[in-house]
């Protein structure tokens, strides 16, 4: 069971403003967690999204909803509900 701290680093990487959308590799890399624990909170966290459509490299693609929110524009999510 992840720790809040450690819930709060994931959370905190998947709003980076660089990145739209982040794959668990990608959030242990910057968060220095093991994937593991970048997974649990993942699938725990209430807040986060998964991508319908993986990474290049056919990893799974997350994010929260708060920022995707912010990163897209209501037409794009309005395209991504109908492709899905």
């Amino acid at each position: 069971m992840p720790t809040p701290a450690e819930t709060e680093a994931v959370i905190a990487a998947l709003q980076d403003p660089n990145h739209t959308w982040r794959t668990i590799r990608g959030v242990a890399k910057s968060t220095g967690l093991p994937a593991e624990t970048v997974r649990a909170v993942l699938y725990a966290d209430n807040r986060v999204i998964k991508s319908e459509l993986p990474s290049a490299d056919d990893e799974g693609l997350y994010t929260t909803y708060d920022h995707y929110k912010q990163k897209t524009s209501l037409l794009q999510r309005v395209w991504n509900a109908i492709r899905s």
